[in-house]
């Protein structure tokens, strides 16, 4: 079956130059949102420390691969088709002490890789990579054909359901909407992708509440978006150690779903060699 990929690679291309440009992945953020907080108290209590081989697919800017590395021990490689986005991650694992020859730029769906790399790595993780993609299920098997056995298979994705939607289409416009696979960002359908006997659940869900880093701004010029969309950054802020405080008294999970969590995610484990 051929792949339908609903991005391009010029987008990324494009993006990632941006990036560089102005080195935002190189300066240090020292707020950690909800979600984030979420999503590292998971993988502390799903996942087991390193020293451990971790490969994410579509890795730049490489930002996540070094806090896995500081936080869980983990040895970062990554697999980037943009040659912008590469770069970017190299220069990204440079500055963070990690070796940037850890990072591939090839295509990940090529059979030389797949072939390559089987059976390779403890930890295969993507992050907001599986839903530019039509038919996901393919995309999930060749995440799967790179783990080892008894790997850990971690996917995440955007939730662009509810608010979500709302404030992307706002911000960000359609056509960006529409590079994403909108059908899998339901809990039951998403869930379904992985109903797999070599995988054994350990995690799935909607994780976080409301998170206003996920919604995507490109048209600057527009003056009052410029204002809103600055005055929601700071807002969300605000409501990130609202949830904190909340996530304390155990009430904050109760708001976890569809309508306004900004991620969905899965860990699983593999149980058989292909």
């Amino acid at each position: 079956m051929k792949v339908k990929k609903l991005s391009t690679k010029k987008h990324w291309d494009t993006d990632y130059e941006k990036q560089l440009e102005n080195k935002f992945y190189l300066k240090k953020r020292r707020f950690l949102s909800y979600s984030e907080m979420i999503f590292w108290k998971i993988i502390e209590n799903y996942l087991p420390k390193g020293p451990l081989e971790i490969l994410e697919v579509g890795s730049a800017p490489g930002i996540k691969l070094i806090e896995f590395n500081r936080k869980m021990g983990y040895v970062p490689f990554g697999i980037e088709y943009s040659k912008h986005g590469c770069e970017l991650n190299r220069e990204v694992f440079e500055f963070n002490g990690c070796d940037p020859k850890n990072v591939l730029e090839v295509d990940f769906l090529s059979s030389e890789i797949q072939f390559k790399y089987k059976n390779s790595f403890d930890i295969v993780v993507s992050f907001g990579f599986i839903e530019h993609f039509d038919n996901v299920e393919e995309i999930i098997e060749k995440h799967y054909n790179l783990l080892k056995e008894n790997g850990y298979l971690l996917i995440t994705i955007p939730n662009f359901s509810g608010i979500n939607h709302s404030l992307s289409n706002y911000f960000a416009g359609k056509e960006l909407i529409k590079m994403h696979n909108l059908k899998i960002m339901d809990i039951n359908k998403f869930l379904d992708l992985f109903n797999d006997k070599r995988l054994k659940t350990l995690y799935s869900g909607y994780y976080g509440i409301f998170d206003f880093f996920l919604i995507y701004f490109e048209n600057r010029n527009n003056k009052i978006k410029n204002i809103i969309y600055f005055a929601f950054f700071w807002i969300n802020i605000g409501l990130s150690i609202i949830f904190k405080a909340l996530e304390k008294l155990n009430l904050a999970n109760k708001l976890e779903s569809k309508n306004f969590s900004p991620f969905l995610i899965y860990i699983g484990k593999k149980q058989y060699k292909l």
